[in-house]
């Protein structure tokens, strides 16, 4: 009898476009490369990926990661 299903989607089902998705949010490649290391590419995308954590307190870490692009994050998010 099956008990768990776990379905991956993120770049197994689906690919996920985490760099075409930060130059739609600016045209800066320094701000994309700042938003991507304090989101998708940090060790809190792990924790909201294993469903660790919620997402209103890994988005509070996101921000925490380089508070001045908050908005950004936000809008992104």
């Amino acid at each position: 009898m099956i008990k768990n299903v776990i379905f991956d989607i993120g770049n197994v089902l689906v690919d996920v476009l985490f760099k075409e998705h930060a130059a739609k949010c600016t045209d800066d490649p320094d701000l994309q490369m700042r938003l991507l290391k304090a989101t998708a590419m940090s060790d809190v995308w792990d924790k909201l990926d294993k469903g660790a954590e919620s997402e209103e307190e890994v988005i509070k870490q996101f921000i925490a990661l380089d508070p001045e692009i908050e908005d950004i994050k936000k809008d992104v998010f």
